[in-house]
């Protein structure tokens, strides 16, 4: 086998684990857990280690728990509001800190606030990939559709009801591109929309940093 002729006799150094940038501490709990605007509302979705929030004028901080957004059941942080209708739904991600590269933060349509519920959810992970994942039926296991990689800060992330078809999209490129789109049977037409927080390990907590959070019709 030629790479293992070569590592056998070169003289190279191997790149060294002790030289890739620690981890950031974890964070166990948070005292935060700031109002939050008028018709909002949050909850730890699925037994999610209780998580927080910091409310300022300019961004919204989300520290959420959670084992997963996935299979057919979730557990995440969720901040949310009822939403009747078709929409379009964009939000600014500047960073999300978290020990696990599966942790995510994005925007979410939810059909309940069930664990197994139907739902579509736009989302970035902490090195910037992105991806578009949905559950069709209450309790299905959940399909999804990776996305390019976006840069933080400023990582635009997008959600358009039409009816009940939810389209993800992300801003690469001075262009939206679509990721994927998901049809829910499910979809009532007052749907829970705002922002899912997964830290993907529910002994800590993750911190994602949003900003321009806007819900048209």
């Amino acid at each position: 086998d030629k790479d293992l002729r070569y590592w056998l006799t070169t003289n190279e150094e191997p790149f060294s684990l002790d030289n890739l940038p620690p981890l950031p501490p974890p964070i166990k709990s948070v005292d935060f857990n700031d109002p939050l605007p008028n018709n909002w509302s949050v909850t730890d979705i699925g037994g999610s280690l209780k998580g927080g929030q910091e409310i300022t004028p300019n961004s919204w901080i989300i520290y959420g728990g959670g084992n997963d957004i996935w299979n057919n059941s979730d557990q995440f942080r969720y901040v949310y509001k009822k939403f009747n209708g078709d929409f379009s739904c964009i939000v600014s991600v500047n960073e999300l800190q978290s020990n696990h590269s599966y942790a995510k933060a994005g925007i979410m349509a939810r059909n309940s606030l069930d664990e197994n519920s139907s739902h579509a959810l736009i989302n970035v992970f902490p090195y910037g990939n992105t991806e578009f994942g949905y559950r069709l039926n209450s309790g299905e296991l959940m399909s999804h559709f990776p996305g390019n990689s976006l840069e933080f800060p400023d990582a635009k992330l997008k959600m358009i009801r039409n009816g009940n078809d939810f389209t993800g999209l992300i801003y690469l490129n001075d262009v939206w591109e679509k990721i994927g789109t998901a049809t829910l049977p499910e979809a009532k037409e007052d749907i829970y929309i705002g922002l899912a927080t997964l830290s993907h390990d529910n002994n800590q907590l993750a911190k994602a940093i949003y900003s321009n959070f806007k819900i048209e019709k």
